[in-house]
C-alpha cells in the first residue's frame, strides 16, 4: 500500500514499546532520533548531527548560552571552557531539570563521571569533518546516564537528562565543551589542554539560526 508523504526528515522522540517474545514480555528503549524520508528513485540523507538540548517542551529555539566566548583558559584564566546552555523561559533556575541531552553525532564514549561539583558528566569523542574532536556534556543526573566508557553512540542518541544543579548562579543547564586531545571528565580551564569554542564545530553541521537562538541571551 502506497501511503503519500513529503520528502524530508521525520523528527521521532525517545519512547518504550513491549515486544511479546513468547517466553515473556520485553521493554525496548528506542532513543530519539531523525529519519530520512524519501521519493521512490530519491534518497535523502539524514544529517548525522544533532542539537545537544532541545524537547517537545522546550525545543532547542529556546535555549541560550550564558557563557559564550569565554571558552579560551589560554586567554581567560578565569573564564569558563565551552557553553551553559539554559531554557529561555522566565523564571530560569530549575526548570532546565529532567530535560534530554543529546549526543551531537555518532561518536565514543571516552570518559564518564560523577560528583557533586560536576554532577553526571560524559566526554565523547566525535569526527568533525576528519578531525576528531572531544565534546563534554555535564551536569546529568547520575542515574539517568545510560553509556559507559568505549560505548559507541549516534546523533541524537540520549545521553542522559539534567540534574539538580547547586553550582553556579545560572540554575540546571547542560555544561557543553570542546577539545582537540583527550580529557577527564572533572579537568576545568587546564589550559595544558587544547580547548577550542563548541560553537563552531555545531555550525558545521547544523542551521545557523537554530544556533544563534541557542546563543541569544535572554
Amino acid at each position: 500500500m502506497m501511503v503519500p508523504v513529503v520528502s524530508g526528515m521525520v523528527e521521532i522522540p525517545s519512547t518504550t514499546v513491549f515486544v511479546d517474545a513468547g517466553s515473556g514480555k520485553y521493554e525496548v528503549d528506542i532513543p530519539h532520533l531523525y529519519i530520512a524520508v524519501r521519493k521512490a528513485g530519491t534518497i535523502i540523507p539524514p544529517n548525522p548531527w544533532a542539537y545537544p538540548v532541545g524537547s517537545e517542551e522546550y525545543p532547542t529555539v529556546k535555549w541560550y548560552s550564558s557563557q559564550h566566548h569565554t571558552w579560551d583558559p589560554k586567554i581567560n584564566p578565569g573564564g569558563h571552557t565551552g557553553e551553559d546552555l539554559n531554557v529561555e523561559v522566565l523564571p530560569r533556575g530549575d526548570i532546565d531539570r529532567g530535560q534530554p541531552a543529546w549526543s551531537v553525532a555518532d561518536g565514543v564514549v571516552s570518559s564518564v563521571g560523577y560528583s557533586a561539583g560536576w554532577l553526571g558528566v560524559v566526554v565523547v569523542e566525535h569526527d568533525d569533518d576528519g578531525t576528531p574532536v572531544w565534546l563534554r556534556y555535564a551536569h546529568l543526573e547520575r542515574d539517568l546516564m545510560g553509556v559507559q566508557v568505549g560505548d559507541r553512540v549516534v546523533a541524537a542518541q540520549l545521553l542522559g537528562t539534567l540534574g539538580n544543579y547547586t553550582g553556579g548562579d545560572t540554575g540546571d543547564h547542560l555544561h557543553f565543551d570542546a577539545a582537540l586531545e583527550p580529557f577527564e571528565w572533572n579537568v576545568y580551564c587546564d589550559p595544558s589542554i587544547s580547548w577550542i569554542d563548541p560553537v563552531p564545530v555545531l555550525r558545521r553541521h547544523l542551521d545557523d539560526q537554530v544556533i544563534d537562538a541557542m546563543l541569544a541571551k535572554g
